[in-house]
């Protein structure tokens, strides 16, 4: 289970997100970039923000992105009225994903599905599952334990817990309010999208090639 950070030269060859960046911006204020890989989202994670680049704009609110167009080589990021912030994923995943977003755990929350008994002492609402493609978690608030196969790992905010295809995973433990955002890459195998449960789906048989 990689964890690494923004500028870390040593991501792991098989993970499909190559880099990312968080980009505040203050009431009114506005940025341009310059695209950084073959697919490039935009995740809104505070505040109500905007998107342009030279074919189309498009505003979006926490959770919310936008998917760059193969063509789009720059683009402009606005905060609306009020601080916007934002989380640039790049990469060379493929045009099928899973999914992207911004999620929250709570100490002790309620659980959210069923998910796979947990043998270890678990403290979240978050089920164990795996999933048909690979997962990445940027935490963008807090700090906790992430359980990928049988390892916790300590993560803060900074950190990308990266999570290959077949690999049960899980947040054991948050220090208080949790959030992250969570890209989802190429859908592989059966393509089945959410979360996999091998009471319910059958073996999450994980990638050994993707740890």
């Amino acid at each position: 289970m990689p964890v690494f950070r923004q500028d870390s030269p040593d991501i792991p060859e098989w993970c499909e997100l190559r880099g990312f960046a968080e980009v505040e911006l203050g009431p009114g204020e506005a940025v341009s970039l310059v695209r950084n890989g073959p697919r490039e989202i935009v995740v809104g994670t505070h505040g109500t923000g905007q998107v342009d680049w030279r074919e189309g704009a498009r505003s979006i609110t926490e959770g919310q992105s936008v998917a760059l167009p193969d063509g789009a080589a720059d683009y402009t990021l606005h905060a609306v009225g009020k601080p916007a912030y934002f989380m640039r994923l790049w990469g060379d995943w493929g045009p099928r994903i899973g999914g992207v977003g911004v999620f929250r755990v709570e100490p002790n929350g309620p659980a959210k599905n069923v998910g796979d008994p947990a043998d270890y002492p678990k403290l979240t609402g978050i089920d164990r599952h795996y999933h048909d493609y690979d997962e990445y978690w940027i935490v963008i608030e807090g700090s906790g334990l992430a359980r990928v196969d049988n390892r916790s790992v300590p993560m803060r905010r900074g950190d990308c817990v990266a999570t290959g295809t077949g690999h049960p995973h899980d947040i054991q433990q948050v220090n208080g309010p949790f959030r992250a955002v969570y890209l989802e890459t190429t859908l592989r195998r059966q393509e089945r999208v959410g979360h996999l449960w091998e009471h319910t789906h059958g073996p999450s048989l994980p990638d050994p090639e993707r740890a």
